[in-house]
């Protein structure tokens, strides 16, 4: 029954959350057999609209292999994807497939972070979901900390902190 319904939503007005519902209905096994390779034509279908949600969980079907063939590169793009659009889980995801492929470089990562900044603020439209300025300024923020703090030391960050909250 209620795969009906989502099906009735997807077919008038091709709703994301219904498509990625669908999907999650296939991935888990919920009213039907589980099957991920259907989940994941799903979810691509909802992350191809835009979905950040649905752009992360695209990303670990590739990362892990369910339902596809395991290809770290894929899940990095529909990582990067959701990370512009504000998805928190998908920005560490990237951070630590990095790291662990040996391609973290602190100069990049800085700059990526700027960029994914700037495009949610300026309302980027390939994103379905927005994310307030404020929290992508706080985010900026603490990732600009966390960087000081690993380039150079603790007391360095404190001391910058200090001078942006009297600025």
């Amino acid at each position: 029954m209620a795969m009906e319904w989502l099906l009735k939503s997807v077919d008038q007005n091709n709703n994301t959350n219904a498509l990625f519902n669908i999907g999650y209905m296939f991935e888990t096994g919920l009213g039907r057999e589980q099957n991920y390779s259907e989940a994941l034509e799903w979810y691509e279908m909802a992350a191809e609209q835009g979905d950040p949600e649905a752009q992360f969980t695209v990303g670990l079907f590739y990362e892990f292999g369910k339902g596809v063939e395991k290809d770290e590169e894929q899940a990095r793009e529909w990582y990067w994807k959701a990370a512009r659009c504000g998805h928190a889980d998908a920005q560490k995801k990237i951070e630590l497939l990095n790291k662990s492929t040996q391609q973290y470089y602190q100069y990049n990562t800085f700059n990526n972070r700027i960029i994914y900044s700037s495009s949610v603020i300026s309302n980027n439209d390939s994103c379905h979901r927005s994310v307030s300025p404020l929290f992508m300024e706080i985010t900026l923020i603490a990732s600009v900390m966390n960087d000081m703090v690993r380039i150079t030391n603790k007391s360095t960050a404190l001391v910058f902190l200090a001078l942006l909250f009297l600025l």
